[in-house]
């Protein structure tokens, strides 16, 4: 019998901090986090999959540095991951990171500077804005220098890559519905984990009540027209993923 084990992918500010801590509150010392050493590196799934068969008791795993694969021989992987408008998504960075001293205000007065000053740097932190949740989930970083990722962004092939993982996921979360989400996802869940969703919420700086469209005219008022639309030209294969997905998930 193959062994069962959740692998939660923690976007960041993708309700990720949530989603870990149910799982450590359920599943306690049989769950872990795995991530490397440096916070920017992204890691392989064979290196998530080394380590789980060098810990084999545990039952469930978070990570924010593996990048997606589900096809193992060996083990039944149940995949949890969460993707979010990236418009909404940039805003509740912009909240946190200015909360938790991240990111100072003196340099980012407000939201709207903020947005602006990423749209136009060409940094490591400026891929935030740029398709960062599509990049995730794709092979762009193991395939492209940070250097190439910074000038040119992502392309198409590999927008089709994070596609094709995410339609290999039995329910891919959607952050703004959230209870929806859930309810799906422990549908799929070998009912020999018993997992129970203890409902817990982490992270304060959270609204995912508020309907989205509400959320976007807020932010488009906030920002400007110009900087939403050029928001929207620089995420245009996150925001495919979240229509498609979030399609799915209304539909079924």
């Amino acid at each position: 019998m193959k062994r069962s084990l959740i692998v939660h992918f923690h976007l960041y500010k993708n309700a990720g901090s949530t989603i870990d801590k149910n799982l450590q509150l359920f599943f306690k010392d049989r769950w872990a986090s795995f991530d490397g050493i440096d916070p920017n590196a992204p890691l392989k799934f064979k290196d998530l999959l080394n380590f789980a068969k060098k810990n084999s008791r545990l039952l469930a795993i978070s990570s924010h540095q593996v990048r997606p694969q589900i096809s193992i021989k060996s083990i039944d992987v149940f995949p949890i991951v969460f993707i979010r408008h990236p418009i909404d998504r940039l805003k509740s960075v912009y909240n946190y990171e200015i909360i938790k001293g991240i990111i100072k205000k003196n340099n980012y007065p407000s939201f709207a500077n903020y947005c602006e000053k990423l749209l136009v740097e060409k940094t490591a932190y400026s891929l935030i804005a740029r398709n960062s949740q599509t990049t995730f989930l794709s092979q762009a970083n193991f395939t492209m220098h940070a250097e190439d990722l910074i000038t040119h962004g992502i392309s198409r092939e590999n927008a089709n890559e994070a596609i094709q993982f995410l339609l290999r996921c039995p329910v891919v979360g959607i952050v703004n519905r959230m209870e929806k989400s859930i309810d799906k996802i422990l549908k799929i869940i070998p009912k020999a984990l018993h997992f129970v969703w203890f409902g817990v919420a982490d992270n304060a700086y959270r609204n995912y009540q508020e309907p989205l469209k509400i959320k976007l005219n807020k932010i488009k008022n906030d920002i400007g027209v110009t900087n939403y639309n050029l928001l929207n030209d620089q995420n245009k294969y996150d925001i495919e993923l979240f229509n498609l997905f979030y399609n799915k998930l209304l539909s079924k």
